[in-house]
């Protein structure tokens, strides 16, 4: 992944998401989601929402939130990622990754960044409201 991304940059990519680079078709170490990011200022990475899903397991949790904090809230978003057959409803799954997050040290504004700020400004929306500090 951090060679095409490199070589996307190199030509003009203008913005890049790497998306699941936790699973394990992507496999990416946090420190590997680190440097990836680091390479252009429109470069993101997407988490998905299942690490939230009640009973999930902390090796799971412990690896999402190493994940985001190594990219850094201001280079990541989450995703509900939901549309399976007998998955949460989108809503729920983002409630749950946001009860995750704030478990394992999240604060507000950060949630703001993952959850509302940054996909809006990915997808050149104004942002919705954000909670109030």
């Amino acid at each position: 992944m951090h060679l095409l991304v490199k070589e996307a940059v190199r030509v003009g990519v203008k913005r890049i998401i790497i998306t699941h680079p936790l699973l394990d078709i992507v496999d990416m170490t946090p420190a590997e989601i680190k440097e990836t990011v680091a390479m252009g200022p429109e470069v993101y990475a997407e988490f998905t929402s299942q690490f939230g899903n009640p009973g999930a397991n902390p090796a799971t949790v412990k690896l999402y939130v190493e994940g985001i904090r190594a990219a850094g809230v201001e280079k990541s978003f989450v995703s509900s990622d939901t549309g399976q057959l007998n998955s949460n409803w989108q809503p729920d799954a983002l409630a749950n990754a946001a009860k995750t997050l704030r478990a394992n040290g999240f604060t507000e504004r950060e949630l703001d960044l993952l959850l509302k700020i940054n996909p809006a400004k990915i997808l050149g929306i104004p942002p919705p409201a954000t909670t109030a500090r």
